[in-house]
């Protein structure tokens, strides 16, 4: 049942946010609106990392195909979730991607992966 967050006058807009994306991540079945959805998601990051990430796995969940339509955010999450995000893409049994696809999951994952080191290089210098 569709509930308006704005009726509690108290949530902040992030908060309303929030839960218009949840509640489509979980009963949206119009696939357009949930590639525009997996596509916008990584917004969320300033705001709350692990329930943006949330949303966007929630809204891959039943299309794994929809990680094509979402390369932009897949690249900011892999950088934060990188282990999470490896298995979200790198396991999704029924995803079928042509040659340009594929090089672009690689990419991001590669990009993610050397980020990851760098910081991890760059904290065991200064400690």
């Amino acid at each position: 049942m569709y509930r308006s967050p704005a009726k509690n006058t108290r949530e902040t807009i992030s908060e309303q946010i929030i839960w218009v994306m949840k509640w489509i991540a979980k009963n949206e079945k119009l696939i357009c609106v949930r590639c525009v959805l997996a596509h916008q998601s990584a917004y969320l990051l300033n705001d709350d990392p692990e329930t943006a990430f949330e949303i966007f796995q929630e809204t891959l969940e039943d299309n794994s195909q929809l990680i094509k339509e979402s390369f932009w955010s897949a690249d900011y999450f892999s950088k934060q979730f990188f282990e999470r995000m490896k298995d979200l893409l790198c396991e999704s049994n029924n995803m079928t991607l042509d040659k340009n696809e594929a090089k672009a999951l690689a990419i991001t994952l590669a990009k993610a992966w050397v980020t990851i080191r760098k910081i991890v290089n760059l904290y065991s210098l200064t400690c």
